[in-house]
């Protein structure tokens, strides 16, 4: 073979890098199931012809994964087999060079004998034989082409109606996007690789293009699957009414008439027609309700255009149309009490006529308007049955002439329909503590007014976002209308649990209200990506507490990317965020108990905490039981009163800024370790 006596050119580190970063790259198939599983959350309940398009899709994701896992193994081992190929090239080269000095001596030993050749000793000595370079090519994984609809296509073969949960679409694309740009980054790595190899390695021919534009069609085909799922989410959401649970309907995102009314248009419509007019353009338009809800004009001019009715036809319009004027924001409370109870009288005659979800509202507000003291007000602030995830609000105490309000926003899987009545019962119970504080006369409001987000939900931001513009708006309404009202403005707080404390920290970077103050129990994390920091949030003063007990909630903020407010719950590697006075959950050994698990009230058959991470509190040990620390401290907090906190009040700042600092150090030292 010319010139195989040369040295042999092999990068054989290139080699090697080619074949484990193939490797690496073929765990797409390990994620297969992670994407299935997705897949399978987001189609729980999606139907007709979309869904369909939807679950092939899925399909055919998962079999290119496999298809592409398989062409990278294939890849890695085409890399290593050349890689031997070279090595047994390379000592075959040194044995010929061994070979031809003993040759050229033999030729010089025979000139000397006088010999004419050499011939005969090849015989017993012959030259190592060389084989040809191995060439091998990685097959292209097979794709099928993906299946997208247009987003306003109808269903013939489901009566032209479809359904979709739009929050599980938007998980799903936001999951399935961290995944591919986990893949994406494999992918480029593999390329670099092949290139090193290409440079460096001078023996066979390994040709890895086939695969490689497999894999990048692969991701191509996830990124399109991801983007129509936002569009469709985005579709459903339109036909929905802005709703983000189950959303059932001819699929066409186009509404018209006063589905697209303004506030400016509603409230032009509230000032021209009679209760009469109203009730009858209701009942031709019962989505006007939903409209009223979606788009409520300006609380003050509500207050204005109220304020310059009589008696009578304020009576009137309560009793015709009590789905509209029942949340209808700058109105009185009682005024909104009484419409929403008749709305709710209404439905507890005809609950055959209801939805479950429906049903398991109205039932459940039966404990929810049980006063929590003799003589308390129990105010229906909000109801909605008619929205996809029915959002209710229920007030404890005057909230027209309250001093303070406190607004308490829940957490995953708190939507009314679920839990209804243990929210209502933590309100209950923040009302008696700042009750027996003396301080001022309080008001509190058991919020469950957004679609809080399931166990796949919770890892991302949708739910927040959403959510936080309700919320946001709820404030400045309150805000608006108790400033309008006979008693004047009163102290707002916010004391949100869990989840909702990610979505309340959102909600206050969006209100043109300064509450007072924003009170964070059980923090599931703050999307930093929403809010930088908590200077951000427009509170006077934030508070935050975190029981040690409470193993579920630090659990899932590193997951989810969010940073945790109290930053001895940080994980060693995860972020903090600094800004908010921490005070004890942890009970005083006196009076007041400890918390030890996650859910707002404890288990009442449980004598320790269970369920995952500690979910589940034991009997009287929830952050919202009566005479628990957290619960006496976060009425003193809500209430703008630190002074009569049990325990000590601590900045986080600086334990936020050394953790974060301790955890970066980890992170790289990490990093270094995982390098070459």
């Amino acid at each position: 073979m010319p010139g195989d006596g040369v040295p042999l050119v092999f990068d054989f580190e290139a080699a090697d890098a080619l074949a484990v970063g193939a490797r690496v790259a073929a765990a797409i198939e390990v994620r297969t199931p992670v994407r299935s599983g997705v897949v399978a959350v987001a189609s729980a309940e999606f139907r007709g012809g979309l869904a369909r398009a939807f679950a092939r899709n899925g399909e055919h994701a998962a079999a290119g994964g496999r298809a592409g896992a398989a062409g990278l193994r294939s890849l890695a081992g085409f890399a290593d087999e050349i890689a031997e190929s070279a090595r047994a090239e390379k000592v075959r080269r040194s044995r010929v060079r061994e070979w031809e000095y003993r040759r050229s001596r033999r030729e010089a030993q025979a000139v000397a004998l006088g010999i004419a050749a050499a011939v005969s000793f090849e015989v017993w000595d012959p030259r190592p034989a060389a084989g040809p370079p191995p060439l091998r090519r990685a097959v292209e994984p097979v794709s099928v082409r993906r299946d997208t609809p247009p987003a306003t296509m109808s269903d013939s073969g489901s009566g032209g109606v479809s359904s979709a949960r739009p929050g599980d679409l938007r998980a799903y694309a936001s999951m399935c996007g961290t995944l591919d740009a986990e893949l994406a980054g494999y992918l480029h790595r593999v390329r670099q690789a092949v290139d090193a190899f290409e440079r460096g390695c001078r023996w066979g021919d390994l040709d890895a293009s086939a695969v490689l534009t497999g894999f990048q069609r692969w991701l191509d085909g996830n990124r399109a699957d991801a983007a129509w799922a936002e569009g469709t989410a985005a579709g459903f959401e339109t036909a929905g009414g802005g709703a983000s649970g189950t959303v059932w309907a001819v699929y066409d995102p186009v509404r018209k008439g006063w589905a697209a009314a303004t506030p400016a248009e509603l409230l032009g419509l509230l000032r021209s027609l009679t209760a009469a007019e109203l009730a009858r353009l209701l009942r031709n338009n019962p989505d006007l309700a939903q409209t009223f809800w979606n788009h409520p004009p300006d609380p003050v001019h509500v207050a204005d255009w109220w304020a310059g009715l009589t008696a009578k036809q304020q009576n009137a319009l309560v009793k015709t149309a009590p789905v509209i004027i029942g949340n209808l924001p700058g109105l009185p409370y009682r005024i909104r009490d009484t419409a929403n109870r008749a709305t709710y009288a209404h439905w507890l005659r005809h609950l055959d006529e209801l939805t479950e979800d429906q049903r398991k509202v109205i039932q459940a507000l039966r404990k929810a308007l049980a006063t929590p003291e003799d003589g308390v007000p129990v105010r229906l602030v909000a109801l909605n049955l008619f929205a996809t995830t029915p959002p209710v609000a229920v007030g404890y105490g005057d909230l027209d002439r309250t001093s303070h309000t406190t607004w308490c926003a829940p957490g995953m899987d708190f939507d009314a329909k679920d839990a209804l009545g243990t929210w209502s019962d933590a309100a209950k119970n923040l009302y008696r503590t700042q009750h027996t504080t003396k301080v001022g006369t309080p008001g509190v409001v058991a919020w469950m007014g957004y679609d809080t987000p399931g166990l796949l939900g919770v890892a991302f931001g949708a739910a927040a976002e959403s959510g936080g513009a309700r919320f946001a708006s709820e404030i400045d309404r309150n805000s608006a209308a108790r400033a309008a009202g006979e008693a004047g403005p009163a102290s707002i707080a916010v004391v949100a649990h869990s989840y909702g404390t990610t979505m309340a920290s959102y909600a206050l970077t969006q209100t043109t209200t300064r509450i007072d103050s924003l009170v964070m129990v059980g923090s599931a994390g703050i999307d930093t990506g929403l809010v930088p920091s908590l200077s951000r949030v427009h509170a006077t003063t934030v508070y935050t507490t975190h029981a040690t007990g409470d193993r579920l909630a630090p659990f899932g903020s590193p997951l989810a990317h969010r940073a945790e407010p109290n930053p001895e719950a940080a994980g060693a590697t995860d972020r903090a965020i600094g800004g908010a006075h921490a005070f004890s959950s942890e009970g005083n050994g006196r009076d007041l108990a400890g918390v030890d698990g996650h859910n707002p009230l404890g288990e009442p058959h449980r004598t320790a905490p269970g369920g995952l991470l500690n979910a589940e509190p034991s009997r009287g040990h929830g952050y919202f039981n009566l005479d628990t620390q957290s619960l006496w401290n976060t009425s003193a907090t809500a209430l703008g009163r630190p002074d009569l906190i049990d325990g000590d009040l601590t900045s986080t700042t600086a334990g936020a800024d050394a953790h974060n600092q301790r955890a970066e150090k980890i992170t790289e030292r990490q990093r270094q370790k995982a390098l070459p």
